[in-house]
């Protein structure tokens, strides 16, 4: 699955972008937002019996990508304007899986199902992947 598909992967860009002062907008509600879908996406990975390694690679990557950057974010205070832009990001990202004939149920029901089968062609299961079969090997 490619990166700009997954929304994870935009809200973690305008963290970076957060953190080194290049907007004020946090993504703090956006973080919220993604880890309540990402409940639901761990429970279809229990309903479609996906290993326990999928599992773990699930949750290291929403430590990585979602609680991780939450706990930065910890003492602020969600705004308005935060919603608002998170909204309109998400209206873009929508777009552009449009212009690319995918939407968003689609782009989650990949990555259920790639993880489900063990496939883990997402780009961070990718990369746990790499470094598990390079210290296998060792």
């Amino acid at each position: 699955m490619r990166l700009d598909f997954i929304f994870s992967y935009w809200i973690l860009i305008w963290f970076i972008a957060y953190v080194v002062k290049f907007t004020t907008f946090s993504p703090k509600f956006a973080f919220i937002i993604g880890i309540l879908e990402n409940i639901v996406v761990l429970m279809l990975l229990i309903y479609k019996n996906a290993s326990a390694k999928s599992v773990l690679y699930f949750f290291m990557v929403v430590i990585i990508t979602k609680l991780l950057p939450l706990y930065y974010m910890r003492n602020d205070t969600i705004k308005h304007e935060d919603v608002i832009f998170t909204l309109a990001l998400f209206l873009l990202y929508n777009a552009w899986l449009f212009i690319n004939n995918m939407n968003f149920i689609d782009v989650n029901m990949k990555t259920v199902d790639s993880m489900a089968r063990e496939r883990h062609d997402m780009p961070m299961l990718k990369l746990f992947n790499y470094i598990e079969t390079k210290i296998a090997r060792k």
